[in-house]
């Protein structure tokens, strides 16, 4: 299989995606102290500093306190150095676009070509939780600013979302799902990060919804804002089911009899 250095950046942040979230913390503390800092700066020479003084040792404290937590994130930059991209005129656009055309025209085999944009387009929005993107943004909020609109206009250009539309079909059926979250919770199983859980209007048609793609309840409670149980069941011979028939729709493969 074909691969490019994008891809292989995006490999290495997902494998450390626990990692750089708990990171994310010490970003967020730094952050909130210099801007506090900021805020307490005398705005002349004659006013009362001692407020600014305090909090200027509390950063310089936390920072030295801090230092193996920093050397840690400034590692994954100097990962990102070393797959030396090019920024060109105060953007990064046109070097990540030519890496991902190189790429697409060295592929010989164009089905396997679309499946791994698949894959990544999935490992990509792992990476989107409100943790990552601090992390990343305090890395280099330029180039992962630039990546994310290259990536997204190259997803959107060669690949079909093969859930559009889904969240308007179950709309008579589910409250606040969007087909991002509804894409999410069929394909890993899972919310999109800080994503509000989805709700059915009817207990018995999340259990319709399960039951095609093999989730329990106890997984239908993590996914949904239903309280869903076993009385919950619809009956052996459903004739009532609305929800498969949207599912097959989308050539859900995971769709069970």
């Amino acid at each position: 299989m074909v691969t490019n250095k994008i891809f292989d950046l995006i490999d290495c942040l997902l494998k450390n995606r626990d990692t750089i979230e708990r990171y994310s913390k010490v970003i967020e503390r730094k952050r909130n102290l210099e801007n506090e800092v900021y805020r307490l700066k005398p705005k002349n020479q004659l006013e009362d500093d001692s407020a600014y003084e305090a909090k200027k040792r509390e950063l310089d404290n936390f920072v030295e306190n801090s230092e193996k937590a920093f050397s840690k994130i400034m590692s994954y930059s100097e990962k990102i150095e070393s797959l030396s991209f090019k920024m060109t005129f105060g953007t990064y656009k046109n070097d990540l676009t030519d890496i991902l055309i190189k790429w697409l025209n060295s592929v010989t085999d164009k089905d396997e070509a679309k499946k791994q944009l698949q894959d990544y387009r999935q490992k990509y929005k792992k990476l989107q939780s409100d943790k990552a993107q601090l992390f990343l943004t305090y890395l280099n909020g330029l180039f992962f600013s630039d990546l994310d609109f290259i990536l997204k206009e190259t997803f959107s250009t060669y690949l079909k979302n093969p859930y559009e539309g889904i969240s308007l079909e179950l709309k008579l059926f589910l409250e606040n799902g969007t087909d991002e979250i509804i894409e999410r919770i069929i394909v890993d199983k899972e919310l999109p990060p800080d994503a509000q859980k989805p709700k059915w209007k009817r207990n018995v048609d999340a259990v319709r919804f399960g039951r095609h793609l093999g989730l329990s309840n106890r997984q239908l409670r993590d996914l949904f804002d239903n309280d869903v149980r076993s009385k919950n069941e619809p009956p052996e011979n459903d004739k009532n089911d609305k929800i498969k028939p949207i599912l097959q729709k989308y050539l859900i493969p995971e769709t069970k009899d």
